[in-house]
């Protein structure tokens, strides 16, 4: 055989090589590429969802955001309740006949409905007792009992009442996001980045709705697991003798290394960083709270003369990177692709996705052996 000959051979070959990768690579973006998000309770995992469905659908319609008012009105009233019976534990007594009666009114309507409204009684109460000083010593400890994280932001809302909240009120897409409700069963959207097809798939993070689990991992091109940087301090709501990092970190050992996501691409979302940043960084709460949680960051000690502040908890987020890594088996580990995110910012969001979308096809070609 003459080197001409030779040449025109491996030209031959090297062409049809690429003529199967970009047929493959076409497949895959014709292909509905199947996402599920998985992550603990309280994870952002919904909201996760949401983002997407706002970024890449038509959104929410009016009959949705009709739908939602009764449980974001509700939120409010299950947050101050909480804090209430926080403060009953801490010793804490409020002070005076009028935010007794307030107190009295938020407990008396702690039983949610599909009918539940705000009205001017229960928004006055809840107003007044956000000023006891008491109620806000109780809310400043909140990693000692459960509160919402997006308290603080209806509570902002409510004070537009009734044009917030009222009668006529319709959520706007900021208050859906900030919206607390618990996802039962499965709950899937289908849509389009960039001409690439995406299932993604939602299911409930308690534990109770774990057992739906299972079902769902056939076909999985893309597991997005969610985790809150900002847990740390916090229990479970099921569970207030287990920490909410310990049951992720529990749950990522389980599933991540399951020979069902053996083929797919696994993301790990570092979520709540605006949350994080504002307990670690400004209010200087630690990590290694007991001593438990071994080389973490302090979050006290402040930086030596030659260090800079870590505004951007470099340090810290390295650490819950290397914590993920660690519990992930050695073959796995090429295949995972760290994030860190705040899925209320938008911004954030879709920088984030179209990242994660371009790793997970061009794991799914990989996988297929035309790339290696």
């Amino acid at each position: 055989m003459d080197l001409k000959k030779k040449i025109t051979d491996k030209l031959k070959k090297k062409d049809q090589k690429t003529k199967e990768i970009i047929k493959q690579k076409a497949k895959a973006y014709d292909e509905i590429t199947k996402l599920l998000l998985l992550g603990a309770g309280e994870s952002g995992k919904t909201t996760v969802f949401k983002q997407m469905q706002l970024l890449y659908t038509s959104g929410f319609n009016e009959d949705y955001r009709k739908k939602l008012k009764p449980s974001i009105s509700y939120n409010l009233v299950l947050a101050c309740s909480n804090v209430l019976r926080a403060m009953t534990r801490f010793g804490y007594e409020l002070q005076d006949d009028d935010s007794k009666k307030a107190a009295a009114v938020i407990l008396e309507n702690k039983r949610p409905g599909l009918s539940f409204a705000l009205d001017q009684e229960i928004v006055d109460s809840l107003l007044l007792l956000s000023k006891s000083a008491d109620f806000q010593k109780t809310v400043e400890e909140r990693s000692k009992f459960q509160l919402m994280d997006s308290w603080e932001y209806f509570l902002d809302k409510v004070v537009q009442f009734p044009v917030w909240g009222g009668e006529n009120w319709l959520p706007n897409d900021e208050d859906i996001l900030m919206a607390r409700v618990r996802t039962t069963g499965v709950v899937q959207k289908t849509f389009s980045i960039d001409s690439a097809k995406f299932q993604i798939i939602d299911v409930g993070g308690q534990r109770s709705e774990r057992r739906k689990w299972m079902r769902l991992f056939q076909g999985v091109t893309g597991l997005i697991f969610v985790a809150s940087l900002s847990e740390y301090d916090l229990m479970l709501y099921e569970d207030s003798n287990t920490r909410r990092i310990d049951e992720t970190l529990n749950l990522w050992k389980k599933y991540a290394n399951i020979s069902d996501f053996q083929d797919a691409a696994l993301i790990l979302f570092l979520n709540k960083f605006d949350l994080f940043q504002a307990k670690y960084y400004h209010n200087k709460v630690p990590i290694e709270f007991n001593g438990e949680f071994v080389n973490s960051p302090n979050g006290y000690a402040p930086p030596k003369a030659e260090e800079e502040e870590d505004e951007k908890c470099a340090k810290a987020l390295q650490w819950y990177s290397d914590l993920f890594h660690y519990h992930l088996d050695q073959n796995r580990k090429s295949a995972l692709f760290v994030h860190v995110t705040t899925a209320l910012n938008p911004k954030n969001m879709k920088t984030v996705v179209a990242a994660c979308t371009h790793f997970i096809l061009q794991q799914h070609i990989v996988q297929s052996g035309f790339i290696g």
